[in-house]
């Protein structure tokens, strides 16, 4: 900027003009000059620096000097010798020649390219934020993926553990079945041992197996739960994300790596502070990182640290229990063969001492029989008209030594002293006899007890191996429970024959099936509709007042029938629901938990089923129709002749085919019933029906609510 050098003053008496018009003339020049030094000072504040700072009381040589100082190279002084100049640190423009870098200058009024800069400030602005929603959406990406990845993980071992739970299962099942078997050997035999300890030790570690499995199991479900919910979350907010960076194409997981943060690929990670990678931005929740991400971010790295530790313990809990299970089966096992080696052991001791002892009654028993003879023998003869037997009592030397009345001979003295005496030794060796039979009985009783308790203990063991096969699984073993069949069994048999021609025919049938199968069999014919409901309550009453087990019942309902009704002898329905109620679990309690079989043989309906011939005999049949009742309760099996809405054909002089059928396979076969009663399907789907000249089909209908194998014989 020009400088004006002020003028030499002259003196006020060589001045021609007047001092207010020269006053006013340098009031001009003064306002002029301090117009162009602000105006100056303001055009090039306009291009200063924001912290440039002006202090009027420093000069400006010097404020000039301190201003720039922070511009120039910094010099450092190498090993050799040699120094090293580098520019400062920060932004602006790096002036090599001058060895300056004098921070950016910012203009405060627009420059002619001003729309162009915001414009680029603006695509600047938009392109740090579809980055920063790509960097945030990458981040979001990889926990989605990870939080899938362990509920993967978690499934597979809520799995393994779901397996575990179940052979913990189906050893507590084979734990009972081995104490219910065990239950069947003799009284002798039930003395308890170490074999019903480990048993029981078996079924209390079990339990407690049990109830840590199922444990896992809940805290894994919520964990599951958690992990879902999670991954949902972080969708959604990834979701979001993306629609802000639709037109950039670069993958998110080289937005990671760029990133240079392993915190941010791997959840797992600890975050460390680095000193290239980016850093977490703040959250904003205008901004690409809001705070629903921030805090979906933190759920998942603290679930997935909770998920890890929950794996390692489910994973740690299931191999212990596999281990546990198998050593604790395994003593069972041992034990159960020890009791076996011994029960062996005293078997062959046993066997021992009843050959001995057997030889011992034959040696006595053979010695009795002498000692009979030999006093046969003493005695002598029973008529003296034997020839020696007179010669003994007509010899000579006795005739003439027996003249005298004190000379008698002690031959017969003698003779009865010896009877008496041999008497007394038999009547001894035959109680002797006695002892040693009875003796022998129990012994062989005993020895019966320990072969029988010998085989349980191997059907027990047998049955263990078998059953704890991984191939086995939980409802493969309980099918292979049974219901109890070793109570009384009892029958009942309400049959309508008037009208039902060949129903005789099937009553005998079915006599004969109960009595093979070792039934307790009730006939009552031609009840009326009031009696078939006094009769089932009569036969309810007397089990229930029975003092020793029943173990099944069966009903046979044999009538004509009209939708859900039996027709009793006088015409009258009766409803097949109110039959079924009077032995269900509710009603009859010696029957609470145990079979209950219905067999219907009537018709169902009007409808023919005309099918196929397959194969059969011809068969005349006639009959009404039947009903149908779904139970409501366990332990029940209805057998219907005929599926309902159709009609249930019979024989006039042979009866009906579904009982003779029925009888046939219950008494020809053995086996659960429900495979019998799927022979008696398929031999009646096989059966061709002629009913009024035309081929007729008819298919039995079973409904089951049975818990367990039902085992007839």
């Amino acid at each position: 900027m020009p400088v004006l050098i002020p003028p030499i003053e002259q003196s006020e008496s060589s001045r021609v003009g007047a001092p207010q018009w020269r006053q006013e003339a340098q009031a001009k020049m003064m306002e002029a000059q301090q117009l162009t030094d602000r105006c100056g000072q303001e055009a090039v504040a306009m291009w200063q620096p924001k912290d440039s700072v002006w202090d009027p009381n420093v000069a400006r040589h010097l404020c000039k000097a301190a201003y720039i100082q922070p511009w120039r190279f910094h010099v450092q002084l190498l090993q050799d010798g040699g120094t090293l100049e580098t520019p400062p640190p920060g932004e602006g423009v790096t002036l090599w020649k001058s060895k300056m870098k004098p921070p950016a200058w910012h203009a405060r009024l627009p420059l002619p390219l001003n729309r162009d800069a915001r414009a680029l400030q603006t695509v600047d602005l938009v392109q740090a934020h579809a980055r920063g929603a790509r960097l945030t959406a990458a981040r979001l990406e990889r926990a989605q993926q990870q939080i899938n990845g362990q509920l993967q993980l978690l499934q597979r071992q809520r799995q393994a553990t779901d397996h575990r739970l179940s052979e913990v299962r189906k050893g507590l099942l084979i734990n009972q079945q081995s104490v219910k078997l065990r239950g069947y050997r003799p009284e002798s035999e039930k003395i308890p041992d170490k074999a019903d300890s480990m048993l029981i030790l078996e079924r209390e570690k079990l339990k407690s197996m049990k109830r840590k499995m199922e444990e896992d199991m809940e805290k894994s479900e919520v964990m599951l739960k958690a992990l879902a919910s999670c991954r949902d979350t972080l969708a959604f907010c990834c979701k979001e994300r993306l629609q802000v960076v639709e037109l950039m194409n670069k993958p998110l997981d080289k937005v990671l790596e760029l990133a240079g943060r392993h915190s941010w690929v791997d959840l797992s990670r600890i975050p460390t502070p680095s000193t290239q990678g980016l850093k977490t931005p703040p959250s904003d929740p205008v901004g690409a990182y809001t705070p629903e991400c921030a805090a979906a971010l933190n759920d998942a790295k603290r679930l997935l640290m909770e998920s890890k530790d929950t794996l390692q313990e489910m994973a740690k809990n299931e191999e212990d229990i596999r281990e546990q299970q198998l050593e604790i089966s395994d003593g069972v096992c041992s034990s159960l063969a020890q009791k076996m080696r011994e029960t062996t052991e005293l078997k062959e001791r046993m066997n021992m001492t009843v050959g001995l002892m057997r030889g011992t009654i034959h040696r006595c028993t053979k010695f009795n029989q002498e000692m009979y003879i030999t006093r046969g023998l003493i005695k002598g003869p029973l008529s003296k008209t034997h020839l020696e037997t007179r010669e003994k009592l007509d010899r000579p030397l006795v005739r003439v030594y027996q003249r005298h009345v004190g000379t008698q001979l002690p031959e017969a003295a003698r003779i009865t002293q010896g009877t008496d005496k041999l008497q007394r030794h038999i009547s001894h060796v035959e109680k002797n006899l006695e002892d040693l039979h009875t003796t022998h009985r129990n012994l062989t009783r005993s020895l019966n007890c320990k072969r029988i308790g010998h085989e349980v203990d191997y059907n027990v063991v047998r049955l263990r191996l078998r059953q704890r096969h991984p191939h086995v699984n939980y409802q493969q073993a309980q099918c292979l429970e049974a219901y109890d069949m070793s109570g009384a069994r009892v029958a009942l048999t309400l049959c309508v024959t008037k009208a039902r021609e060949g129903s005789e025919a099937d009553l005998v049938a079915l006599e004969r099936m109960f009595q093979q199968l070792g039934f307790e069999s009730t006939i009552k014919r031609d009840p009326t509709a009031q009696q078939f409901q006094e009769e089932l309550e009569k036969f309810q009453q007397a089990i229930d007042a029975r003092k020793d087990f029943v173990s099944c019942a069966f009903v046979v309902l044999m009538a004509h029938g009209l939708e859900g009704q039996l027709e009793g002898e006088d015409e009258q329905m009766v409803e097949l629901e109110n039959l079924f109620e009077v032995l269900n679990n509710k009603n009859c309690v010696a029957l609470r938990a145990k079979p209950k079989v219905y067999i219907v043989q009537a018709c169902r309906g009007e409808q023919k089923d005309p099918g196929e011939t397959v194969g059969g005999g011809n068969i005349e049949m006639i009959t009404k129709d039947s009903p149908q009742t779904i139970p409501t309760y366990t332990d029940a099996l209805h057998i219907y002749s005929t599926v309902e809405g159709y009609l249930s054909y019979r024989h006039e002089e042979e009866g009906s085919c579904f009982i003779q059928t029925l009888v046939d396979v219950f008494t020809e076969r053995k086996g659960p019933i429900l495979e019998l009663l799927s022979e008696v399907t398929r031999r009646m789907a096989e059966a061709e029906v002629v009913h009024e000249g035309e081929e007729r089909k008819m298919n039995p209908e079973v409904q089951s609510t049975l818990r367990k194998q039902l085992y007839l014989q």
